[in-house]
């Protein structure tokens, strides 16, 4: 995977059962037989991201593929306009932002066109999770089509805390299960709706945390006569407390 696909991921690679999702959607998307992905996140930019690296990670050896990739929002797409769209996207792909506010007449020429060009067009809708669901069951020519989801809907967080504890096995320390709870807790504080955690924060925490678990005292002292301070990987434990501010 390049640098900039992971840029676009971003910390949902740490989290297994997205990047699952993101590597099957891949494979989909490569294989272009019925390529319809959904995106699923509150955060639209979020959802976008994830929708370019979909279409660069499947690309990345296609010779065929045109480079072409059209972006409309759901709502601007007319069931006329749609056959002339699928032409200019041939062997290039579509991004179809606020996916549930396509007209029902639109969203059915869309399935058909969809199924038409499989072999030429690689199609992604993007929308909330909840939104995305009404979609789908209201049209379910639609389902028949983009059957494979990447829902990042409230994943970040956890991706984040995935990714910190890959960074803390990185520098061989392990962190427990309230260890991993006060990590939570340090991610929270730090978001806000003006500033967005990344991982950069993240390892600065988990540095933050192992210095002190490095701070030598009669406590530590004690955990290590015991062997309490090591797992069964012989890696250092990180506790609650080295969490603390």
């Amino acid at each position: 995977m390049t640098e900039k696909e992971k840029e676009l991921y971003g910390p949902l690679l740490h989290n297994p059962g997205i990047s699952r999702r993101i590597f099957a959607a891949v494979d989909l998307l490569r294989g272009k037989s019925m390529s319809g992905v959904i995106v699923t996140a509150t955060d639209e930019e979020k959802a976008l991201n994830v929708a370019k690296g979909l279409i660069r990670s499947a690309t990345r050896d296609d010779k065929s593929f045109s480079g072409r990739v059209a972006k409309a929002k759901g709502e601007s797409l007319t069931p006329q306009g749609l056959p002339g769209v699928f032409e200019k996207i041939k062997n290039g792909a579509m991004i179809v932002t606020q996916a549930s506010r396509l007209e029902p007449e639109t969203a059915k020429v869309l399935a058909e066109q969809a199924k038409a060009h499989e072999k030429d067009a690689m199609l992604l809708l993007l929308d909330t999770d909840k939104r995305m669901r009404v979609l789908l069951h209201d049209n379910p020519e639609l389902a028949e089509v983009f059957s494979h989801q990447v829902d990042i809907e409230n994943a970040d967080e956890d991706s984040l805390v995935a990714f910190g504890r890959e960074y803390a096995r990185e520098r061989e320390y392990s962190i427990d299960d309230l260890g991993l709870l006060a990590l939570h807790t340090r991610i929270q504080s730090l978001s806000t709706y003006e500033y967005e955690v990344t991982t950069d924060d993240v390892r600065k925490i988990i540095d933050e945390a192992i210095e002190n678990s490095e701070k030598h005292g009669l406590g530590h002292f004690m955990d290590v006569l015991r062997r309490k301070r090591y797992d069964d990987e012989d890696m250092i434990i990180l506790r609650e407390k080295d969490f603390l501010e």
